[in-house]
């Protein structure tokens, strides 16, 4: 099994550039030229154009409570996702129009989803959405509970994969203070929290997807945004903890 030594080993003889090479301008040329991607991408551009007509819903105190107060997930989460759906069709557009109208929408996207509370959903917070977090207390062993914006769930940490790539992507188009915040939310949201000394989250053992879907989406912004292998193996070495666990969820018929 490889450790942590083998990682950064690994990562000191690579090069991550390679992995990133789908993502180059000629690449994202090539697709804006296609003809097999041009219906895809005409939908793409109706919504954005629809889009760049709409305010940005605000996900409000009103909408974030219904889930521990009623149970119900209709109301706040598709104004949650929606803020994802303007970063997507921004995003792409900016890519592949580079019109200043669509970056300064995605600067928007990108800058509202760093003013959400938290990234995780309600329905992922067991039931304590509403109550602020106690403190560890008198105990130096004890980490409390985490803050609602440091709960890492699956659309957390999807939110944080999201983020990275679309600044890997357009993040020379983008404003340096956008770029900056969402960097800083993304590794004070995500990235710090699952590194946390003393504290594990309960997907990093379990043998579903969470395990697969978080701890990919950590790892994979983690790439995009640690340049230093020292900083990185350790975040990797853990994520593979939790692949370990998704895989062994698996039969041997591969079920």
């Amino acid at each position: 099994m490889i450790n942590i030594h083998d990682l950064r080993r690994a990562l000191d003889a690579g090069d991550r550039r390679g992995l990133f090479a789908e993502g180059s301008p000629e690449a994202w040329r090539s697709i804006r030229e296609s003809a097999f991607h041009r219906p895809m991408l005409a939908e793409v551009r109706e919504e954005a154009e629809k889009l760049l007509m709409e305010p940005i819903a605000p996900l409000t105190f009103s909408l974030y409570k219904l889930f521990d107060e009623t149970g119900s997930r209709k109301e706040y989460e598709p104004a949650y996702f929606h803020h994802r759906l303007r970063l997507n069709a921004f995003a792409i557009m900016t890519l592949i129009d580079d019109k200043p109208a669509y970056v300064h929408a995605l600067e928007d996207a990108i800058w509202a989803i760093c003013d959400e509370f938290s990234w995780c959903l309600p329905a992922s917070m067991g039931g304590k959405s509403l109550k602020p977090p106690e403190p560890a207390g008198g105990d130096p062993f004890s980490v409390g509970e985490r803050e609602h914006r440091r709960i890492v769930d699956l659309f957390a940490a999807e939110t944080a994969f999201a983020l990275a790539e679309v600044l890997h992507l357009a993040g020379g188009r983008l404003s340096a203070m956008v770029v900056y915040r969402a960097r800083k939310e993304i590794r004070e949201r995500v990235i710090e929290p699952f590194m946390a000394w003393n504290d594990m989250f309960f997907w990093e053992a379990v043998s579903n997807n969470w395990a697969a879907v978080c701890g990919g989406s950590v790892g994979a912004a983690a790439i995009y945004l640690m340049e230093d292998n020292a900083s990185l193996a350790p975040v990797l070495d853990r994520v593979l903890g939790a692949m370990e666990a998704f895989l062994g969820g698996y039969g041997d018929d591969g079920a």
